[in-house]
């Protein structure tokens, strides 16, 4: 899972690095309080501080979407979460964010065009 990559890659701790402990732990179907259910952004929002991890992560949820068979939706984030104050601004974690659904976007059409 991307996370756990993300995580290695950037020496970040988890509470585990086994994704079903990861999912049954932290990140729940349900949660009991509006702050457990914050928690699990902690994690994240930590390895999303890099325009090469914001590029992936959203490189990867575009190309989920498009091997479902979506090919519109709509990405919401607070990218103030991601900054990280004289390193990477908010115009940099959106222009990463941007990078990663336009490479997906750019991949999905010209596989779509291949099979015309």
């Amino acid at each position: 899972p991307t996370l756990i990559s993300l995580a290695q890659q950037q020496n970040i701790p988890l509470p585990s690095h086994d994704p079903a402990h990861l999912a049954q732990h932290i990140f729940k179907h349900t949660y009991p309080s509006l702050a457990d259910y914050l928690k699990p952004f902690a994690f994240t929002t930590a390895v999303l501080r890099t325009p090469a991890a914001l590029d992936r992560a959203a490189f990867e949820l575009a190309c989920d979407q498009f091997a479902i068979g979506v090919r519109y939706f709509e990405v919401r984030f607070a990218p103030q979460l991601h900054a990280v104050p004289g390193e990477l601004g908010v115009e940099e974690v959106i222009a990463a964010v941007d990078g990663g659904l336009r490479r997906a976007t750019g991949m999905a059409n010209a596989a779509r065009e291949a099979r015309c």
